[in-house]
């Protein structure tokens, strides 16, 4: 008889636990934002404490007129290797290689574009993982990929100026050099950039205040649209 009442008792809590997982389940489907926030969460932790590179910020940048070296993505890495320098020698995004440039940190133009400046590697050194960005333990480095084709300007849809997204998930491989021997870093999650539009408005006077009627502006969806420096 005990033994039956144990059964039966276990039955009931399987039952009770399968219960709250179901209603877990259904409550972050029935609001998409927290399954947004969890996989937000989910990459950054990841990133953030990834080895022997860490991502401590990755932004996700919209095309700007003809200005495409701002296109693309733009990700603060540190090193969490503690004893010897790391040699970078390529980044890809989503398959994307094209030209790097490396800095200390973001400049903001007088137009608001967000760009790093310092060094550089080309489009094919990149792709032939022959870039040379060293960075020592615990150091920091910001690196933009830019992305001059219309394909792979992850933030807008459709290749416009404008971004429609907030965010972009993507693959994220990062090729350095350590101890002599190249290897790749992989993320077991897909690394998610915070999409940004440059040219905020309220209005198109604002746009054509700002960067001249000779451009055009219209505001669309919050940010300026239409050629531009």
């Amino acid at each position: 008889m005990v033994k039956g009442q144990g059964s039966t008792e276990y039955l009931v809590l399987l039952g009770a636990a399968l219960l709250i997982a179901l209603a877990v389940v259904g409550i972050l489907a029935f609001y998409p934002g927290t399954s947004e926030e969890s996989r937000k969460a989910e990459s950054d932790l990841y990133w953030r404490s990834a080895k022997p590179i860490a991502v401590t910020e990755a932004i996700g940048m919209t095309r700007l007129g003809v200005e495409s070296y701002v296109d693309g993505i733009m990700i603060r890495v540190k090193s969490l290797e503690l004893q010897d320098r790391i040699t970078i020698k390529g980044v890809s995004f989503e398959g994307s290689t094209d030209k790097l440039y490396i800095g200390s940190g973001f400049i903001t133009d007088n137009y608001g574009h967000h760009t790093v400046q310092g060094g550089t590697c080309s489009a094919a050194a990149n792709a032939a993982q022959n870039c040379s960005i060293p960075i020592s333990p615990g150091r920091e480095l910001f690196i933009q990929l830019s992305t001059e084709t219309v394909t792979a300007q992850f933030c807008a849809v459709g290749g416009g100026i404008n971004s429609q997204v907030k965010a972009y998930e993507g693959e994220l491989n990062i090729y350095y050099e350590h101890g002599g021997i190249t290897r790749v870093q992989a993320g077991t999650y897909k690394l998610r950039l915070t999409c940004f539009d440059y040219w905020m408005c309220s209005t198109s006077a604002q746009c054509t205040a700002r960067y001249g009627a000779l451009y055009g502006a219209l505001c669309v969806n919050g940010a300026c649209l239409g050629g531009g420096p």
